[in-house]
């Protein structure tokens, strides 16, 4: 596999993680090609961002130069693989047109399905995340309408709060319960890594934020972590 190719395959990689600001620092650097399409199923870095429904990612790779007319293996164009409606509506596709390609790809990329190469362990996407439940206390609202939350307990005299964390690479949390006022913040990343056992140990974690955009950056931050906080972690080779 030649070194073009590899830049090129390595770009969409990174489009399919979605991180911004490594995607911005490798263009920049290495000026991949766009409409480069992997020899396998054809997908090019804008078919990625437009399966993730990236707005942000979209409308970098336009300006940048990417094509919204190349076809994968299916005969589908990025933009058929947009689930979200508002772009949809701004690419002008329509909604009586568009059931079949709402539906979730199921195509997983290679650095997925071969983590000793890559990134993920494969047998995330076959089974469901772990989690574990706090009893409901007091009350709020959720998306469907019905009402619940969740108390901070103290364990031992320790503050417990439950946290979801992912990795970007993945868009499935799992939840783990934290000792937020006797953990400092290296041991927070130790401990959320192990959670995160599909995580290769040669990978570094390139930053750790509050979704959706608050980063974490040392042992007070973790103090202020709130229960049923969600968390990010961004690899990096």
């Amino acid at each position: 596999m030649d070194q073009e190719y590899q830049k090129n395959e390595k770009f969409r990689e990174l489009c399919y993680i979605g991180d911004m600001q490594l995607i911005k620092s490798f263009y920049s650097s290495s000026h991949p090609d766009l409409n480069s399409q992997n020899k396998v199923n054809g997908w090019t870095s804008l078919h990625w961002a437009c399966s993730k429904n990236n707005a942000q990612l979209i409308q970098y790779l336009c300006e940048k130069g990417a094509s919204k007319e190349i076809k994968n293996k299916d005969g589908k164009t990025p933009i058929e693989y947009l689930k979200d409606q508002d772009l949809r509506k701004n690419f002008g596709i329509n909604h009586e047109n568009s059931e079949e390609t709402q539906k979730k790809p199921t195509l997983v990329p290679n650095f997925v399905r071969n983590p000793q190469f890559h990134y993920v362990d494969k047998s995330l996407f076959d089974s469901e995340p772990t989690k574990q439940t706090l009893e409901p206390e007091v009350n709020k609202k959720n998306s469907n309408g019905t009402t619940m939350a969740y108390s901070a307990p103290k364990v031992g005299g320790k503050e417990m709060v439950t946290i979801r964390i992912r990795s970007s690479f993945d868009e499935d949390f799992i939840e783990v319960d934290i000792d937020k006022q006797n953990l400092d913040f290296e041991g927070f990343k130790k401990l959320c890594r192990a959670e995160l056992d599909h995580v290769s140990e040669s990978y570094k974690i390139h930053k750790i934020r509050k979704l959706p955009n608050i980063l974490v950056r040392n042992t007070n931050d973790i103090k202020r972590l709130q229960n049923e906080q969600e968390i990010e972690f961004v690899f990096v080779p």
